[in-house]
């Protein structure tokens, strides 16, 4: 699993020294610092280690060859496993490093396009474009009443004019219908 990119703001330093790991979308800069904090410490953990490991040498305690051997085995295990590490924390941190350098940039470009759009726009343009745009809207006026003389057996109206037409044309003639309510009875 790759580390770099599961990290997440509810991080803290504690979370990663418990080795709690949780998995988000994106990890916010104070998270990315902590990082870092951790693998340098991590750093200076191992060249602590090796330098105990140089003061037990000076220290002459171990005196026959095979202690010594050890000592010289154990540094150079330890010289290894930071090394190892160190590899395996880089690996992650480039691949989130370059995934957040490809995000970074697409932004730049976004914001660079625009200054350089808005920069080269001429302050007349505006009046370019309503000149455009009225030009656009006669056109559209001319097209619409040629529309309209070309047929002239349309009724005119709109189409909700015409329903009620046809409908009242449907209608019996004749006396309205009286309420039988007795309660709207007209008193004089």
């Amino acid at each position: 699993m790759n580390r770099a990119n599961s990290l997440s703001l509810s991080d803290t330093s504690d979370a990663l020294d418990t080795g709690e790991v949780p998995t988000p979308n994106w990890t916010p800069p104070l998270t990315k610092l902590r990082v870092y904090e951790a693998v340098y410490d991590l750093n200076r953990t191992f060249e602590a280690a090796l330098l105990a490991v140089e003061r037990l040498e000076r220290l002459e305690f171990f005196e026959s060859e095979t202690e010594k051997d050890w000592l010289a085995i154990l540094k150079t295990r330890v010289d290894y496993l930071r090394a190892s590490t160190n590899s395996l924390l880089v690996e992650n941190l480039q691949e989130y490093e370059q995934a957040e350098a490809a995000r970074l940039e697409g932004i730049t470009r976004a914001w660079i396009t625009h200054a350089w759009d808005k920069a080269r726009d001429d302050p007349n343009d505006v009046f370019f474009k309503a000149r455009d745009r009225r030009e656009e809207i006669q056109q559209e006026i001319v097209e619409l009443q040629e529309a309209l003389t070309r047929d002239p057996e349309r009724p005119s109206g709109s189409k909700e004019q015409r329903v009620r037409q046809r409908a009242s044309q449907r209608r019996p003639k004749g006396p309205k219908k009286r309420s039988c309510n007795p309660l709207k009875t007209k008193t004089i």
